[in-house]
């Protein structure tokens, strides 16, 4: 929740300012579950721009989590450094922050993974990948090294939806049960 108010205060104070940065906050999978209350495979299908907003129109294809008939259309603010911009036709995963009415995709493009042939690709483009570096720690999908049980160690080719899929059930599943996210009717 600091880091969604801290964007907030940032994205606030440089439209009032006449300074242009960009905050870059770095989000774990973990993070991007904490702050958000939908996580869902959509399809952009329009766009429709006024008054500096973009509301895309969405069909859900799959709801990871949370309430995914609620973004069916989802208003973003334009003109926001790391904003993304959904094309027509393309396949997102998304994490959404109903709540927050200007960080509603949390971290803008943190939480928006492009899905091309059923594997995932960054906002950037970048495809999503871990592999093992010498034995029990992998790069996450964040870049960060985790420890892991080496059975469980993917190869280093881009990610498939459903294998992160159940990446984000099982972690979402250890969240509530350590306390660190309350468990929600979804």
């Amino acid at each position: 929740m600091r880091r969604s108010i801290f964007v907030t205060l940032m994205i606030c104070l440089g439209a009032v300012t006449s300074v242009h940065a960009t905050v870059v906050i770095d989000f774990t999978l973990a993070d991007l579950i904490r702050f958000s209350q939908v996580c869902a495979r959509v399809r952009a299908l329009e766009s429709a721009e006024k008054a500096g907003w973009s509301t895309y129109r969405l069909e859900i294809v799959d709801s990871v989590y949370g309430p995914a008939q609620e973004i069916r259309e989802l208003p973003l603010l334009q003109g926001v450094v790391g904003m993304p911009r959904l094309e027509p036709g393309h396949e997102y995963l998304i994490f959404v922050n109903l709540d927050n009415r200007i960080e509603r995709i949390i971290g803008f493009q943190w939480g928006t993974y492009e899905i091309v042939e059923e594997r995932l690709v960054s906002y950037g483009g970048r495809p999503i990948t871990w592999q093992t570096t010498g034995g029990a720690k992998v790069a996450g999908l964040d870049g960060r090294l985790v420890e892991v049980d080496q059975t469980k160690t993917a190869p280093a080719e881009p990610v498939s939806f459903e294998e992160l899929r159940e990446r984000i059930i099982a972690l979402r599943g250890e969240l509530v049960r350590t306390g660190e996210l309350a468990a929600r009717s979804d």
